[in-house]
C-alpha cells in the first residue's frame, strides 16, 4: 500500500491510491494483475502500470508516486470546511435554525402561508430525525420564493442531528453522469450517483428540463429506485425536491417511474410556495439579505506566456478564497508554473514573470492543473461563484491546458461570474479603458498594480461586490439565473462590436459564440 496521495485521474472525494487489481479505466480495459495496479478509492477507478508509465513519461508522476504530493499527507482543508465533521458544503453555509428562513411577505395572507410552510417543514424534519421512512418533500413555486434556502436549512438541521445529507442541483447531476460517458472519461457513472443514492437525506434542487431525453428519465429512475429501497430491499431514504414545475411537467422531466417513487404512492408531502418572490423588493444600494454576493467567492486568475488564448500557456495561477468581508480566506492557492515553452518578451513586460523564474521556481503543469480542478469541483459542490475577470480568456486556457496534458476538468462545472462582461452590460457607453485596474479605479476609487495573479484575484472580488451593490439589475437574479443572463449579454455585446467594426470594413471582430461556459 502506498501513502495517501492525490489521484492522477482527478478524483476529489476522499481519494487514496492503493494497490489492487481489476480493469484499467484509463487504458481501454487493459487487464491489471494483482499487486501491480493502483485503485482510486475516490471514484473506484483502477489504473494499471501502463497508465502510470505513461504519466511518468509526461512528467505527471515521479518514481511511481503521484507528483502532486510526493507521498506527503493531504493538505489541511481550507476554511470552507466547517468543523471537523464532514458536511455537504451547500448546507454548511446556512444556519441550522428554521428562524433563518425569513418571513418577508407584507400581505397578511401570504405571511400566514409562509409561516405555515416553515412550521410544517420543521415538523417534517423532526420526523426525519426519528423515522427515516418518512415521506418525501416536494417544494413547488416560482423562482425567488425561498424553496432552495428552506431546503438547505432543513438539510443543515438534519445534518446537525447526525444524518448524512447531500445537496445537488439536478442539472449538475445530469451533467456529471453524462460526462462519464465520454470516450475519454476515467470516472464510472455509478461513482457519480452513489453518494446521492446512499445519503440518508437528499436535496435535489431545481428539477427542470435539461436535455429532454429518455436518457435523463433513466438516470432519475436509477436514483429514485435506489432511494426507494427496491434494489436492496432496504428502507426508503427521503428526498427533498425543489422545482418551478407543476406535477405534470415534473413527470415529463423525470419520468413516471421516478414520479411514482418520489410521490411514494400518495404519501409525499407537497408544499406550494405561492407568494410573490422576495427579489422584486430589492433596491439599488441595499443588497438583499442572503444574496450570493454576500457570501464566499472563489477568485481565479492566470498570467500566461502570451496574449493569444489559442496559444497561451499558464505561467502563474491563482485560486483565491475570498471571505464575505473581502479578506483572503485559508485555502487560497497561488503558484508559478513552468510551461515548457518560452515566455514572450511582451508578456514578461506586462506581468514581470521571467523564463528563469518559472524554470527555477515553477511547478510542473499537471499537478497544478490537478489542484485547480479539485478546487473548481469543490466550488461547484458548494455553490460558490467562481469569479474570473475576462472569462473568455482565462477559462479556455485552463481547459486547453487540461486537454494538452490528457486531463479532465471538474465533473460538476461551477457557476461563473465575469465582472468585465457585467461592466459592459451595466455601463455600456462609458468611455475609456476596461482593464481590471481601470475598472477598479472607476468603482473602488483606488489604484493598484495589476498582473499579479493573487492581487488581481482579490481586487476582482471587491469589484464584483461593489458592482452588485450599485446595480439593481445584478441583485435580482440568482447565481443560477445569472449564468443564462451572461450568455445573452455576451451575444449582445459581441453583435454590437461587430456592427461597429463592420462600418470600418472589419468583419467579425468578436465571436458571437465565444462565451465558453
Amino acid at each position: 500500500m502506498t501513502d495517501a496521495t492525490y489521484c492522477p485521474l482527478g478524483a476529489t472525494d476522499g481519494c487514496e491510491i492503493r494497490n489492487g487489481a481489476g480493469t484499467c479505466e484509463a487504458l481501454e480495459g487493459a487487464t491489471v494483475k494483482a499487486g501491480t495496479a493502483k485503485v482510486c478509492r475516490g471514484y473506484g477507478a483502477v489504473v494499471c502500470a501502463r497508465a502510470f508509465e505513461r504519466w511518468e513519461a509526461e512528467g505527471s508522476l515521479e518514481a511511481g508516486a503521484v507528483r502532486a504530493l510526493d507521498h506527503s499527507p493531504r493538505p489541511t482543508p481550507p476554511a470552507m470546511d466547517p468543523g471537523e465533521r464532514w458536511m455537504d458544503p451547500a448546507i454548511a453555509t446556512v444556519p441550522g435554525n428554521f428562524g433563518a428562513w425569513e418571513i418577508y411577505a407584507e400581505d397578511e395572507g401570504e405571511r400566514g402561508r409562509q409561516l405555515a410552510v416553515r412550521d410544517h417543514v420543521e415538523r417534517m424534519v423532526e420526523r426525519y430525525g426519528v423515522a427515516w421512512s418518512s415521506p418525501n418533500l416536494v417544494f413547488q413555486g416560482p423562482v425567488g420564493t425561498g424553496k432552495t434556502f428552506l431546503a438547505r436549512v432543513a438539510g443543515r438541521v438534519a445534518s446537525d442531528a447526525g444524518r448524512r445529507v447531500r445537496f445537488v442541483v439536478f442539472r449538475d447531476l445530469l451533467l456529471g453522469v453524462k460526462a462519464t460517458r465520454d470516450s475519454g472519461s476515467k470516472v464510472a457513472e455509478e461513482a457519480i450517483l452513489r453518494p446521492f443514492k446512499e445519503a440518508e437525506l437528499l436535496i435535489l434542487d431545481d428539477v427542470r428540463p435539461v436535455f429532454s431525453s429518455q436518457d435523463d428519465e433513466n438516470i432519475a429512475d436509477d436514483l429514485f429506485k435506489a432511494r426507494y429501497g427496491e434494489d436492496r430491499g432496504e428502507t426508503r431514504r427521503p428526498t427533498i425536491v425543489t422545482t418551478n414545475l407543476s406535477r405534470g411537467e415534473l413527470g415529463d422531466v423525470i419520468g413516471e417511474a421516478a414520479m411514482r417513487r418520489l410521490f411514494c404512492d400518495g404519501e409525499v408531502e407537497r408544499q406550494v410556495f405561492d407568494w410573490a418572490p422576495w427579489r422584486s423588493e430589492a433596491e439599488a444600494g441595499a443588497v438583499p439579505a442572503g444574496h450570493w454576493s454576500e457570501g464566499i467567492f472563489c477568485l481565479f486568475d492566470l498570467e500566461t506566456t502570451d496574449a493569444d488564448p489559442k496559444t497561451a500557456r499558464i505561467v502563474q495561477a491563482s485560486f483565491v478564497v475570498q471571505n464575505p468581508d473581502g479578506s483572503a480566506g485559508r485555502g487560497s492557492y497561488t503558484t508559478l508554473v513552468d510551461p515548457g515553452v518560452p515566455i514572450s518578451e511582451e508578456a514578461t513586460a506586462v506581468h514581470g514573470i521571467t523564463q528563469g523564474a518559472v524554470e527555477r521556481d515553477g511547478a510542473l503543469p499537471v499537478p497544478v492543473l490537478a489542484e485547480l480542478t479539485r478546487r473548481f469541483q469543490r466550488a461547484a459542490e458548494r455553490g460558490y461563484p467562481v469569479v474570473i475577470y475576462n472569462l473568455p480568456f482565462d477559462w479556455p486556457i485552463y481547459e486547453a491546458e487540461c486537454r494538452r496534458h490528457d486531463m479532465g476538468g471538474p465533473v460538476s462545472r461551477p457557476m461563473f461570474v465575469d465582472p468585465l462582461l457585467i461592466d459592459r452590460k451595466v455601463d455600456k457607453f462609458r468611455k475609456g479603458s476596461r482593464t481590471l485596474a481601470a475598472v477598479v479605479k472607476h468603482y473602488l476609487g483606488h489604484e493598484f498594480k495589476a498582473h499579479d495573479a493573487e492581487a488581481d484575484a482579490l481586487e476582482m472580488g471587491l469589484l464584483l461586490r461593489e458592482m452588485v451593490r450599485r446595480h439593481k439589475v445584478l441583485q435580482r437574479p440568482t447565481l443560477l439565473e445569472l449564468q443564462d443572463l451572461q450568455r445573452k449579454w455576451w451575444v449582445t455585446w459581441a453583435q454590437g462590436v461587430n456592427e461597429y467594426w463592420k462600418k470600418k470594413g472589419v468583419e467579425n471582430r468578436a465571436d458571437v459564440d465565444g462565451w465558453p461556459v
